[in-house]
């Protein structure tokens, strides 16, 4: 068990995080931020964020488990992010996720499942043909890609924003 108290982590900025150990990584300090300018990986044991904000310019992989808390998980990224969410366990879930980057944010291998809210501010975000579960509301402001060949459980805004419908399960 490690954890990362607000005077090593909070409000801070890194490049890369990667959590590769079998015990847990814990952020302490709720209603702070962790950026990171680069890519996060967690590939064993579990990073539970408890509550603390993360920013994310890179890409989010996550093969072990996930615990969100009450934080919102931020794509911010310019350039072409991807996240694969590692299932829609209770131990792989989002509590908010925004994707407010430029860029484009592409689902990649597994469904994702986000018990609050979905926001999509800029760029563009795809659900590459994942399923998609939003609990809470969905605000799109940018555009939404759809493939087709995936099922979405969710309430839309859909007073702004392009949802583009692909069909054919390419695009």
């Amino acid at each position: 068990f490690l954890y990362l108290d607000g005077g090593s982590v909070a409000n801070q900025t890194y490049y890369n995080i990667t959590h590769s150990g079998a015990g847990t990584l814990w952020l302490w300090d709720a209603g702070k931020y962790m950026d990171v300018n680069g890519n996060f990986i967690n590939s064993a044991g579990t990073f539970d964020s408890a509550g603390v904000d993360v920013y994310v310019a890179g890409n989010w992989t996550n093969s072990a488990n996930f615990v969100s808390g009450t934080n919102t998980v931020t794509f911010d990224g310019a350039g072409t992010q991807t996240l694969i969410s590692g299932g829609t366990g209770t131990e792989q879930d989002f509590n908010n996720l925004t994707h407010s980057g430029t860029g484009s944010l592409t689902l990649l291998a597994n469904a994702i499942d986000i018990d609050g809210n979905f926001t999509n501010s800029a760029g563009t975000f795809s659900t590459g043909g994942q399923d998609m579960t939003v609990t809470g509301t969905v605000d799109n402001n940018a555009n939404f890609r759809l493939i087709g060949n995936e099922t979405l459980a969710l309430t839309m805004d859909v007073a702004s924003g392009t949802i583009v419908y692909y069909g054919d399960g390419t695009y």
